[in-house]
Parts: structure tokens; sequence; C-alpha cells
């Protein structure tokens, strides 16, 4: 992909199989991290909590506390305003149930890592009812 394409540019590709026993068509559209940096895989830097928190393209956003399969532990969508700093990140689902879950906090990105302020997903610990609030988090990009 070139590096100047656009931010919701969509591509249509299409795969012709076999002499044309297997057609496919696909549609990409493009996503650029100026539009929108959460999008990707982030783990927290500290390893007693989230695993993984995984922002998609369409708006969503799963915790995992712990690596395991394909589990899924919370999971809702998020929204962002990059001028002032906000996000919200709306609960919809948990595996096991959490107390306390606050998703409206702040954002910013210091040397390639994710800032998350005044957010309480309710951890693992608090899963047990044994957990602090902890409501400053700083997740690095996983690679």
């Amino acid at each position: 992909m070139d590096l100047e394409t656009v931010h919701g540019s969509v591509f249509t590709i299409d795969a012709n199989n076999e002499n044309g026993a297997h057609n496919q068509s696909t549609e990409i559209t493009v996503f650029t991290q100026d539009m929108n940096p959460f999008i990707g895989s982030w783990r927290e830097d500290d390893a007693e909590s989230i695993g993984e928190l995984l922002f998609t393209t369409n708006g969503q956003y799963t915790v995992n506390w712990t690596m395991l399969e394909d589990y899924i532990d919370l999971f809702g969508t998020y929204e962002f305003v990059t001028a002032t700093g906000a996000i919200d990140l709306n609960f919809e689902w948990n595996r096991i149930k959490t107390a306390g879950f606050s998703g409206a906090g702040s954002f910013r990105f210091e040397e390639g890592n994710l800032i998350l302020e005044g957010i309480y997903t309710g951890g693992l610990n608090s899963k047990l009812g044994t957990g602090d609030k902890v409501c400053s988090h700083r997740f690095i990009p996983r690679s």
C-alpha cells in the first residue's frame, strides 16, 4: 500500500482461481493511524494487568485479562475525540462479572505508548472483589 493512500479509501480485490472455476471478490477499506491511532493490539505495561486491549476498525474493543486462546473477557464499542483527548469505552458484555466498570476517561500517546486515564475495567483481581481501582493505564503496542 502506498503511504500516500487516503484514510477511508476503498479498493476491490478480485481473484480468478483455476481458470474461472472459483472467482472471489472482496473490498478493503484503508484505515490510517493518523485518523484512528488506537487501531491494533495493545498490552498493559504491568504484568499483573490487561494482557490484551484490542481496538478494531469498526469501533469495537475487546479486553483479555490473560491471553488464553481466543477468550474475550470484556467487549464493547469505543468513541474518541482527538481534539480534547476524550475517550469512552462503552460496556456491552463480559465473560466473568466484573465490578465497577467506568469507561469514560482521557487518552494521550507518549513515545508510541497509549495512556488511558479515568478508565476502570474491573481488572483481573476485581473479578474476585479484591482489586483496587486503578484508573491510569499505560499500554504498549503488541508486536
